[in-house]
């Protein structure tokens, strides 16, 4: 390489050539066997090398929507079972109270989250496992004994918990894995 190549230009009608005008051209700058640059670093919350990407702490919002609907149909709604089936009937009560425990269990959840407490990831995973098995079971008990849309409705919202059960079991590893990477 001349000095001339080396040194920029002062004349402004001699231009180099970009690398992006001709991509067929070899970037002299860096040799070839020069390891690479890293990438960029990754936007906030997303994965960084050799860890996963940390999961969303529990919306205190969410969950008091949640536990609005769940309050609503444990204490104000209060479904009662007069089908004379035993087991129909059963399911129905115990969805009752299962919706008020979730209720409950939901607000503290939400006053957890909005404290930003470690106790919120824990709760709210024995809450949404609760919630999505008294959704699931009395759901497929209603399903099987004939019931309308309503039992298809119970499954859905069963499913939508037991997907929160698992977020939340997620965040709480994270959680430990934290804790247990401070200690060390």
């Amino acid at each position: 390489m001349s000095p001339k190549d080396s040194a920029p230009s002062s004349d402004p009608q001699q231009v180099s050539p970009s690398p992006a005008t001709n991509q067929n051209e070899a970037d002299t700058s860096v040799p070839p066997d020069a390891p690479r640059a890293a990438p960029p670093p990754f936007a906030a919350g997303a994965a960084r090398e050799g860890t996963r990407a940390e999961p969303p702490v529990e919306s205190p919002f969410w969950a008091l929507v949640s536990a609005a609907l769940f309050l609503y149909v444990g204490f104000v709604m209060v479904p009662v079972g007069i089908s004379g089936d035993a087991m129909y009937d059963y399911s129905v009560s115990v969805f009752v109270w299962m919706a008020r425990v979730v209720g409950i269990g939901l607000v503290l959840v939400a006053v957890l989250a909005f404290a930003r407490h470690a106790l919120a990831a824990p709760v709210g995973f024995l809450v949404d496992a609760l919630a999505a098995a008294g959704c699931l079971v009395p759901g497929a008990v209603w399903l099987i004994r004939g019931a309308d849309v309503f039992a298809v409705l119970i499954l859905l919202f069963g499913v939508i918990n037991a997907g929160a059960a698992r977020n939340a079991w997620a965040a709480w590893r994270a959680q430990a894995r934290r804790r247990q990477a401070e200690v060390e």
